[in-house]
This record gives C-alpha cells, structure tokens and sequence, in this order.
C-alpha cells in the first residue's frame, strides 16, 4: 500500500508536466512485471541479477506471499522489513514532493 500510494503521488505529479511519460511508464511496468518472478522462482532470476531485489520492491512481496499461501512457511523477515523500509521512502518522497511541487501542477492544469 505504501509503495502504491508514494509512487501514485509521485506520478501524479509528474503527469501534469510530462504527458508523454505514459508511454514510457508502460515499457518500465512491463519490465518490472516480467522481473518480479511471478510465473517463476526468484532464484533463477536473482542469481544472476541479485541488486534486482533492491530496485523492485514486488519481488519480496511475492516471494513471502507464495512461502505464506502455498509452501505453508513463515516469510522472509529480512525481505518484509526491506519492503517496508522502501514503502515509507516511496510514500514520504511521494508525499514531499507532491506538496512540493502540487501548487505549481495546479496552475499547469
């Protein structure tokens, strides 16, 4: 929720002063889409490109959501508080820059 809601402030913003960016945002969602192991264990893919986990927050996510719901599992505690950590940074650059430059978008509009 905290990745979501900082990273939908932060676009949201954006938006108003880079109309061509939704082109650009679907190449980079589908990138993230295929790179965050959903149809496929994180190991294949982190063992060659281990900083991925760093830039894509989605991976820990649905590494402990699979090692919860399907191998019956407790979750990766370092992965959980990863993902946490980077979701109060995303919300609260979203948030500071959304009050930051806000006023500037509305006059865009």
């Amino acid at each position: 929720f905290l990745i979501s809601i900082g990273f939908v402030m932060f676009l949201a913003t954006i938006f108003t002063y880079v109309r061509d960016l939704d082109h650009i945002l679907d190449i980079i969602f589908l990138i993230g889409f295929w790179g965050s192991c959903i149809f496929y264990e994180p190991d294949i893919f982190l063992d060659r490109f281990p900083q991925w986990i760093y830039l894509n927050p989605f991976i820990g996510i649905i590494d402990n959501l699979r090692a919860i719901l399907i191998y019956y599992e407790m979750p990766n505690f370092d992965l959980l508080f990863l993902n946490l950590f980077m979701g109060c940074i995303l919300f609260f650059i979203g948030i500071k820059f959304m009050t930051r430059f806000s006023g500037e978008a509305f006059e865009k509009l």
